[in-house]
């Protein structure tokens, strides 16, 4: 899955545009030795123990479960990376997703819609021209740009 490569830290892209072919060789066999407790909690313990498992981002704590089942329980973060412009994808239990600040968990979404209000706040602001440029071939000379008049004038939205 692909949303097992951005979590699973050894997961890794042979393509990172394309996002595929996902390479597995790195993840560490420990990874497939934990259990899945959210499938234990929901009665799938069948499940459990297949596939790869993330643990809780709370330094010490060895809750493991699969992704997957973290995505569907709404424990899935993106938290600031080392670099500004760099997102860390992570989990957390449900006892420490719980004692995550809401602020810390929604810090990357905000400084992404900053971004992007000011992209689009800049976007908005560049004016395009449209122009009409005729040229008396008799002279053999086109305009000079300071010659050309625009006949019509829009701004990006």
């Amino acid at each position: 899955h692909v949303v097992c490569a951005l979590y699973v830290p050894e997961v890794q892209f042979a393509n990172v545009i394309s996002m595929e072919p996902i390479v597995l060789q790195y993840v560490p066999h420990e990874r497939f030795n934990k259990t899945c407790y959210l499938c234990e909690e929901q009665g799938r313990e069948s499940k459990a123990a297949t596939g790869a498992c993330m643990t809780c981002n709370r330094h010490g704590c060895r809750q493991a479960f699969h992704v997957t089942c973290a995505q569907m329980a709404g424990l899935l973060c993106e938290e600031q990376g080392c670099e500004i412009d760099n997102v860390k994808y992570c989990g957390y239990c449900k006892y420490h997703f719980n004692k995550v600040s809401r602020k810390d968990r929604e810090r990357p979404k905000q400084k992404l819609k900053k971004a992007t209000e000011s992209l689009n706040t800049a976007v908005n602001t560049v004016t395009v021209s449209t122009e009409k440029v005729s040229v008396d071939v008799t002279k053999q000379t086109a305009p000079r740009p300071f010659d050309i008049k625009p006949t019509q004038t829009s701004t990006c939205m």
